[in-house]
């Protein structure tokens, strides 16, 4: 049966796909290998904290994915419990993840965008404004990196009650006027940045 809800989207791809199939067949599968370890690595990263008895009982995680060609879409439905911060946090950890892993394991740049919208979705159908929101968001994305939508920056500050005015969270400013925060994030569980 076809839902419509609102949605956290993540939508990525990895860049230079087109340059990976010039016709030399071994580079060809060497990139196809890595691509689907990408595509694992941000499934698994999904499938983790589905899994997480602390996050799945008390917060109500449920990351679901779409995968098709070398575009990766994550994406969760908004909750309304006292813990919806916490859901959001960790749906933005999994993509940073994905990305992390992403760059050091596989060595592959993803530039993509993340937004707060409606989409239709079963088993088998996923469309909506806020994936072509997503979509948008990851074309005007100049440089390889996962934008936040300005939906994604506000949905935490109502959830905080909290207006951020964060040095780490920046305008752009390269190709799109009203759209896309960049957010560092430092992990404190891990060592490194990651540039969401």
């Amino acid at each position: 049966m076809m839902e419509s809800n609102e949605y956290y989207i993540a939508y990525f791809d990895v860049l230079g796909c087109k340059s990976y199939f010039s016709g030399n067949e071994r580079f060809e599968i060497d990139f196809v290998q890595k691509l689907k370890g990408m595509v694992n690595t941000a499934v698994e990263s999904a499938k983790s904290i589905n899994s997480s008895p602390v996050l799945s009982l008390q917060a109500d995680m449920h990351i679901e994915y779409r995968l098709f060609s070398d575009n990766v879409a994550l994406y969760m439905k908004i909750g309304n419990s006292h813990l919806e911060f916490v859901r959001l946090l960790t749906f933005l950890e999994a993509i940073s993840s994905a990305q992390r892993e992403t760059l050091f394991s596989y060595k592959l740049l993803l530039r993509g965008g993340v937004v707060k919208g409606r989409l239709y979705s079963d088993d088998f159908f996923f469309v909506g404004k806020g994936l072509i929101d997503a979509d948008a968001l990851e074309k005007s994305t100049a440089y390889p990196r996962i934008c936040l939508d300005s939906s994604i920056v506000n949905a935490v500050s109502e959830l905080t009650s909290v207006r951020f005015d964060s040095p780490y969270l920046t305008r752009d400013g390269v190709s799109y006027p009203s759209k896309g925060m960049v957010l560092i994030i430092f992990h404190w569980f891990r060592k490194g940045i990651c540039v969401l």
